[in-house]
Protein backbone atom coordinates (compact mmCIF):
# COMPACT_ATOMS: atom_id res chain seq x y z
CA UNK A 1 0.00 0.00 0.00
CA UNK A 2 0.19 1.98 -2.00
CA UNK A 3 1.33 -0.11 -4.68
CA UNK A 4 2.05 0.74 -8.03
CA UNK A 5 0.96 3.97 -9.56
CA UNK A 6 -2.21 1.86 -11.57
CA UNK A 7 -3.41 0.75 -8.23
CA UNK A 8 -5.33 3.64 -8.21
CA UNK A 9 -4.05 5.01 -4.57
CA UNK A 10 -1.35 7.48 -5.45
CA UNK A 11 1.18 5.12 -5.54
CA UNK A 12 4.71 5.47 -7.53
CA UNK A 13 5.95 4.08 -10.99
CA UNK A 14 6.74 0.20 -10.50
CA UNK A 15 7.15 -2.90 -12.48
CA UNK A 16 3.69 -3.55 -12.76
CA UNK A 17 3.42 0.17 -14.83
CA UNK A 18 6.25 -0.72 -17.39
CA UNK A 19 4.34 -4.02 -18.12
CA UNK A 20 1.50 -1.94 -18.72
CA UNK A 21 3.24 1.01 -20.50
CA UNK A 22 4.97 -1.58 -23.05
CA UNK A 23 1.48 -3.96 -23.47
CA UNK A 24 2.31 -6.65 -21.56
CA UNK A 25 -0.63 -6.19 -19.16
CA UNK A 26 -3.68 -4.98 -20.39
CA UNK A 27 -6.22 -3.19 -17.85
CA UNK A 28 -9.23 -5.48 -19.86
CA UNK A 29 -7.79 -8.96 -18.96
CA UNK A 30 -6.54 -7.98 -15.17
CA UNK A 31 -9.02 -8.25 -12.47
CA UNK A 32 -11.18 -4.97 -12.04
CA UNK A 33 -10.73 -4.78 -8.34
CA UNK A 34 -9.15 -1.29 -7.43
CA UNK A 35 -10.43 2.24 -6.60
CA UNK A 36 -12.70 3.19 -3.75
CA UNK A 37 -15.17 0.51 -4.44
CA UNK A 38 -12.70 -1.76 -5.46
CA UNK A 39 -14.42 -2.00 -9.26
CA UNK A 40 -12.20 -0.38 -11.25
CA UNK A 41 -10.23 -1.64 -13.65
CA UNK A 42 -6.09 -0.69 -13.65
CA UNK A 43 -5.26 3.10 -14.18
CA UNK A 44 -3.77 3.40 -17.72
CA UNK A 45 -4.14 7.26 -18.08
CA UNK A 46 -1.88 7.73 -14.58
CA UNK A 47 0.92 5.60 -16.33
CA UNK A 48 1.51 7.31 -19.37
CA UNK A 49 1.40 10.60 -17.83
CA UNK A 50 4.14 9.62 -15.08
CA UNK A 51 6.14 8.09 -17.95
CA UNK A 52 5.76 10.65 -20.29
CA UNK A 53 6.80 13.37 -17.78
CA UNK A 54 9.83 11.12 -16.38
CA UNK A 55 11.26 11.12 -19.83
CA UNK A 56 10.89 14.49 -20.33
CA UNK A 57 12.82 14.69 -16.86
CA UNK A 58 15.21 12.70 -18.24
CA UNK A 59 16.13 14.88 -21.71
CA UNK A 60 16.11 18.18 -19.16
CA UNK A 61 18.16 16.38 -16.68
CA UNK A 62 20.97 14.75 -19.58
CA UNK A 63 20.16 16.14 -22.73
CA UNK A 64 19.09 12.09 -23.62
CA UNK A 65 16.07 12.03 -25.39
CA UNK A 66 13.71 8.82 -24.95
CA UNK A 67 10.10 7.66 -25.47
CA UNK A 68 8.08 6.67 -22.40
CA UNK A 69 7.68 3.03 -23.33
CA UNK A 70 11.67 3.36 -24.04
CA UNK A 71 11.73 4.61 -20.15
CA UNK A 72 9.42 1.36 -19.03
CA UNK A 73 11.59 -0.77 -21.11
CA UNK A 74 14.23 -0.01 -18.55
CA UNK A 75 12.83 -0.27 -15.57
CA UNK A 76 12.35 -3.98 -16.85
CA UNK A 77 15.77 -4.59 -17.87
CA UNK A 78 17.04 -3.25 -13.98
CA UNK A 79 14.26 -5.43 -12.74
CA UNK A 80 15.74 -8.67 -14.82
CA UNK A 81 19.00 -8.11 -13.99
CA UNK A 82 18.59 -8.21 -10.54
CA UNK A 83 16.01 -11.19 -10.61
CA UNK A 84 19.19 -12.90 -12.87
CA UNK A 85 21.74 -11.74 -10.49
CA UNK A 86 19.50 -13.32 -7.57
CA UNK A 87 19.36 -17.07 -9.63
CA UNK A 88 23.15 -16.39 -10.30
CA UNK A 89 24.00 -16.30 -6.47
CA UNK A 90 22.48 -19.94 -6.22
CA UNK A 91 23.71 -21.16 -8.92
CA UNK A 92 26.69 -20.00 -10.83
CA UNK A 93 28.42 -19.37 -7.79
CA UNK A 94 28.12 -22.90 -6.16
CA UNK A 95 29.44 -24.35 -9.06
CA UNK A 96 26.25 -25.25 -11.57
CA UNK A 97 25.90 -24.35 -15.10
CA UNK A 98 22.07 -22.92 -15.24
CA UNK A 99 22.62 -23.09 -19.41
CA UNK A 100 21.76 -27.05 -18.59
CA UNK A 101 18.60 -26.07 -16.49
CA UNK A 102 14.86 -25.60 -16.98
CA UNK A 103 14.07 -22.35 -15.47
CA UNK A 104 10.58 -22.90 -13.11
CA UNK A 105 8.30 -20.17 -13.13
CA UNK A 106 6.04 -18.72 -10.46
CA UNK A 107 4.01 -15.77 -9.43
CA UNK A 108 1.72 -14.06 -10.74
CA UNK A 109 4.10 -11.58 -12.34
CA UNK A 110 6.66 -14.60 -13.04
CA UNK A 111 5.22 -14.83 -16.47
CA UNK A 112 5.66 -11.20 -17.58
CA UNK A 113 9.61 -11.77 -18.07
CA UNK A 114 10.23 -15.58 -17.76
CA UNK A 115 11.41 -15.36 -21.12
CA UNK A 116 13.73 -12.32 -20.59
CA UNK A 117 15.62 -13.41 -17.24
CA UNK A 118 16.03 -16.90 -19.21
CA UNK A 119 17.42 -14.26 -21.97
CA UNK A 120 19.49 -12.69 -19.72
CA UNK A 121 20.86 -16.50 -18.25
CA UNK A 122 21.15 -18.25 -21.40
CA UNK A 123 18.39 -20.87 -20.91
CA UNK A 124 16.77 -22.41 -23.11
CA UNK A 125 13.81 -23.74 -21.64
CA UNK A 126 10.89 -22.94 -19.31
CA UNK A 127 8.50 -24.43 -17.36
CA UNK A 128 5.00 -23.07 -15.80
CA UNK A 129 2.99 -25.10 -13.58
CA UNK A 130 -0.76 -24.39 -14.37
CA UNK A 131 -1.10 -23.33 -10.99
CA UNK A 132 2.51 -21.13 -11.01
CA UNK A 133 0.52 -17.66 -10.28
CA UNK A 134 -0.47 -19.25 -6.89
CA UNK A 135 2.27 -21.93 -6.86
CA UNK A 136 3.64 -20.72 -3.50
CA UNK A 137 0.11 -21.45 -1.99
CA UNK A 138 -0.39 -24.51 -3.91
CA UNK A 139 2.98 -25.97 -2.73
CA UNK A 140 2.51 -25.06 0.60
CA UNK A 141 -0.46 -26.84 1.05
CA UNK A 142 1.01 -30.16 -0.60
CA UNK A 143 4.08 -29.85 1.30
CA UNK A 144 5.43 -32.69 3.41
CA UNK A 145 5.59 -32.38 7.07
CA UNK A 146 9.27 -31.88 8.08
CA UNK A 147 10.70 -31.61 11.81
CA UNK A 148 14.63 -30.91 11.88
CA UNK A 149 17.37 -31.22 15.06
CA UNK A 150 20.77 -30.18 14.53
CA UNK A 151 23.70 -30.28 16.87
CA UNK A 152 27.24 -28.92 17.46
CA UNK A 153 30.05 -31.20 17.23
CA UNK A 154 33.24 -29.71 16.21
CA UNK A 155 35.68 -32.47 15.92
CA UNK A 156 38.34 -33.90 13.61
CA UNK A 157 35.85 -36.50 10.87
CA UNK A 158 37.94 -40.19 12.33
CA UNK A 159 36.62 -43.51 12.37
CA UNK A 160 36.49 -43.34 16.07
CA UNK A 161 34.10 -40.52 15.75
CA UNK A 162 31.38 -42.37 13.84
CA UNK A 163 29.70 -44.34 16.84
CA UNK A 164 29.35 -40.82 18.65
CA UNK A 165 27.92 -39.07 15.68
CA UNK A 166 25.36 -42.02 15.42
CA UNK A 167 24.27 -42.04 19.18
CA UNK A 168 24.02 -38.44 18.38
CA UNK A 169 21.84 -38.61 15.85
CA UNK A 170 19.40 -41.00 17.55
CA UNK A 171 19.28 -38.44 20.61
CA UNK A 172 17.96 -35.90 17.28
CA UNK A 173 15.79 -38.05 16.04
CA UNK A 174 13.93 -38.95 19.18
CA UNK A 175 13.79 -34.96 19.70
CA UNK A 176 12.53 -34.94 16.16
CA UNK A 177 9.67 -37.82 16.12
CA UNK A 178 8.40 -35.62 19.22
CA UNK A 179 7.45 -32.79 17.63
CA UNK A 180 5.57 -35.00 14.76
CA UNK A 181 4.17 -36.79 17.73
CA UNK A 182 1.92 -34.11 19.11
CA UNK A 183 -2.29 -33.82 18.34
CA UNK A 184 -1.17 -31.05 15.77
CA UNK A 185 1.16 -32.84 14.10
CA UNK A 186 -0.65 -35.94 14.02
CA UNK A 187 -3.63 -33.75 12.12
CA UNK A 188 -1.55 -32.59 9.43
CA UNK A 189 -0.11 -35.98 8.35
CA UNK A 190 -3.19 -37.87 9.09
CA UNK A 191 -3.72 -39.55 5.76
CA UNK A 192 -0.26 -40.82 4.95
CA UNK A 193 2.07 -43.05 7.01
CA UNK A 194 5.52 -43.23 4.79
CA UNK A 195 8.27 -41.18 6.50
CA UNK A 196 12.21 -40.52 5.25
CA UNK A 197 14.84 -39.73 7.66
CA UNK A 198 17.76 -37.68 6.52
CA UNK A 199 21.25 -37.59 8.29
CA UNK A 200 23.19 -34.93 7.16
CA UNK A 201 26.69 -33.78 8.64
CA UNK A 202 28.42 -30.27 8.21
CA UNK A 203 31.88 -30.73 7.48
CA UNK A 204 35.07 -27.87 6.50
CA UNK A 205 38.91 -27.81 6.21
CA UNK A 206 40.50 -27.44 9.67
CA UNK A 207 41.10 -23.67 10.07
CA UNK A 208 38.38 -22.31 7.77
CA UNK A 209 34.48 -21.40 8.24
CA UNK A 210 33.06 -22.67 4.75
CA UNK A 211 30.94 -25.70 5.70
CA UNK A 212 29.46 -27.67 3.69
CA UNK A 213 26.19 -30.40 4.17
CA UNK A 214 26.57 -33.97 3.46
CA UNK A 215 25.11 -37.45 3.89
CA UNK A 216 26.14 -39.32 6.92
CA UNK A 217 27.52 -42.55 5.91
CA UNK A 218 29.60 -45.49 8.27
CA UNK A 219 32.91 -44.71 5.67
CA UNK A 220 34.22 -41.79 6.72
CA UNK A 221 36.29 -42.08 2.57
CA UNK A 222 32.83 -41.80 1.70
CA UNK A 223 32.05 -38.70 3.30
CA UNK A 224 35.38 -37.04 2.47
CA UNK A 225 34.91 -38.31 -1.10
CA UNK A 226 31.22 -36.34 -0.87
CA UNK A 227 32.66 -33.52 0.63
CA UNK A 228 35.67 -33.10 -1.89
CA UNK A 229 33.68 -33.28 -4.51
CA UNK A 230 31.27 -30.46 -3.86
CA UNK A 231 34.12 -28.48 -2.52
CA UNK A 232 35.33 -28.80 -5.82
CA UNK A 233 32.41 -28.16 -7.70
CA UNK A 234 31.49 -24.91 -5.75
CA UNK A 235 35.15 -23.19 -4.80
CA UNK A 236 37.45 -25.28 -7.69
CA UNK A 237 40.17 -26.58 -5.72
CA UNK A 238 40.73 -29.10 -2.89
CA UNK A 239 43.49 -29.62 -0.01
CA UNK A 240 43.81 -33.22 0.58
CA UNK A 241 46.64 -32.47 3.26
CA UNK A 242 43.65 -30.70 5.29
CA UNK A 243 41.76 -32.05 8.53
CA UNK A 244 37.97 -32.51 8.02
CA UNK A 245 36.30 -31.03 10.78
CA UNK A 246 32.42 -32.30 11.57
CA UNK A 247 31.01 -28.75 12.44
CA UNK A 248 27.81 -29.94 13.78
CA UNK A 249 25.07 -33.12 12.55
CA UNK A 250 21.51 -33.11 11.74
CA UNK A 251 18.50 -35.36 11.47
CA UNK A 252 15.51 -34.18 9.42
CA UNK A 253 12.32 -36.68 9.34
CA UNK A 254 10.13 -36.16 6.98
CA UNK A 255 6.12 -36.99 6.82
CA UNK A 256 5.65 -37.78 3.50
CA UNK A 257 1.69 -36.15 2.38
CA UNK A 258 -0.30 -37.29 -0.10
CA UNK A 259 -0.11 -35.76 -3.73
CA UNK A 260 -3.11 -36.00 -6.00
CA UNK A 261 -2.21 -36.96 -9.08
CA UNK A 262 -2.40 -34.36 -11.80
CA UNK A 263 -5.57 -34.89 -14.30
CA UNK A 264 -4.46 -35.35 -18.31
CA UNK A 265 -6.29 -33.22 -20.41
CA UNK A 266 -7.28 -34.21 -23.88
CA UNK A 267 -7.27 -32.86 -27.49
CA UNK A 268 -10.81 -32.19 -29.31
CA UNK A 269 -9.25 -29.18 -32.06
CA UNK A 270 -7.87 -31.37 -34.81
CA UNK A 271 -4.12 -31.57 -35.07
CA UNK A 272 -3.69 -28.82 -37.78
CA UNK A 273 -6.17 -26.36 -36.27
CA UNK A 274 -3.88 -23.62 -34.63
CA UNK A 275 -5.30 -21.78 -31.37
CA UNK A 276 -7.46 -18.93 -31.74
CA UNK A 277 -6.62 -15.67 -30.94
CA UNK A 278 -9.20 -13.68 -28.76
CA UNK A 279 -7.40 -10.38 -29.41
CA UNK A 280 -4.38 -8.10 -30.78
CA UNK A 281 -2.59 -5.79 -28.80
CA UNK A 282 0.20 -3.45 -29.18
CA UNK A 283 3.21 -4.68 -27.31
CA UNK A 284 6.45 -2.81 -26.84
CA UNK A 285 9.76 -5.07 -27.02
CA UNK A 286 13.17 -5.55 -28.37
CA UNK A 287 12.73 -1.66 -28.65
CA UNK A 288 9.78 -2.03 -31.00
CA UNK A 289 6.31 -2.59 -30.98
CA UNK A 290 4.91 -5.65 -32.27
CA UNK A 291 1.20 -6.55 -33.50
CA UNK A 292 0.51 -9.33 -30.71
CA UNK A 293 -2.44 -11.89 -30.47
CA UNK A 294 -3.33 -12.84 -26.90
CA UNK A 295 -4.83 -15.98 -26.21
CA UNK A 296 -6.52 -17.38 -23.48
CA UNK A 297 -5.13 -20.51 -21.47
CA UNK A 298 -8.14 -22.22 -21.11
CA UNK A 299 -8.90 -22.58 -24.74
CA UNK A 300 -5.34 -23.93 -25.04
CA UNK A 301 -5.35 -28.04 -25.83
CA UNK A 302 -2.46 -30.56 -25.89
CA UNK A 303 0.25 -29.97 -28.84
CA UNK A 304 -0.84 -26.22 -29.62
CA UNK A 305 2.26 -24.22 -30.02
CA UNK A 306 2.38 -20.62 -30.13
CA UNK A 307 5.37 -18.35 -31.50
CA UNK A 308 5.86 -15.08 -29.78
CA UNK A 309 5.34 -12.36 -29.74
CA UNK A 310 2.42 -13.26 -27.91
CA UNK A 311 0.17 -13.01 -24.74
CA UNK A 312 -1.53 -15.92 -22.77
CA UNK A 313 -3.90 -14.87 -20.24
CA UNK A 314 -5.04 -16.79 -17.55
CA UNK A 315 -7.07 -16.26 -14.26
CA UNK A 316 -3.96 -16.74 -11.66
CA UNK A 317 -1.10 -14.85 -14.49
CA UNK A 318 -0.14 -13.06 -17.68
CA UNK A 319 2.70 -15.03 -19.79
CA UNK A 320 4.62 -13.22 -22.26
CA UNK A 321 6.33 -14.98 -25.01
CA UNK A 322 8.72 -13.02 -26.54
CA UNK A 323 10.04 -12.79 -29.86
CA UNK A 324 11.87 -16.11 -30.58
CA UNK A 325 10.27 -18.60 -27.78
CA UNK A 326 7.47 -20.61 -28.30
CA UNK A 327 5.36 -21.98 -25.87
CA UNK A 328 3.80 -25.80 -25.91
CA UNK A 329 1.17 -26.91 -23.89
CA UNK A 330 1.48 -30.52 -22.80
CA UNK A 331 -1.26 -32.97 -22.02
CA UNK A 332 -0.47 -32.42 -18.08
CA UNK A 333 -1.62 -28.73 -19.34
CA UNK A 334 2.17 -27.63 -18.07
CA UNK A 335 3.48 -24.82 -20.62
CA UNK A 336 6.67 -25.43 -22.16
CA UNK A 337 8.61 -22.39 -23.15
CA UNK A 338 11.55 -22.95 -25.65
CA UNK A 339 13.62 -20.67 -27.23
CA UNK A 340 13.81 -20.45 -31.25
CA UNK A 341 17.63 -20.40 -32.30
Amino acid sequence: NPGPACYRRGGPLAVTDANVMLGKIHPRYFPSVFGPDGNLPLDKNIIVEKFTQLAQDIQNATGNTRTPEQVAAGFIAIAVENMANAIKKISLQRGYDVTQYVLCCFGGAGGQVACLIADTLGMKKIFLHPYAGVLSAYGMGLADVRAIRESGVEQPLTQELIPQLQQLMQVLETQARSELDTPEGQREFKASNEQEIVRKVNLKYEGTNSILTIDFALDIAMMRHEFEVEHKSRYGFIQIEKTLIVESASVEIIQKMDTPEEPLITRTRPLNQPPSSVDTVQMFTANQWHNTPVYRREELQPEDKINGPAIIIEKISTIVIEPKWQANLTERNHLILQHID
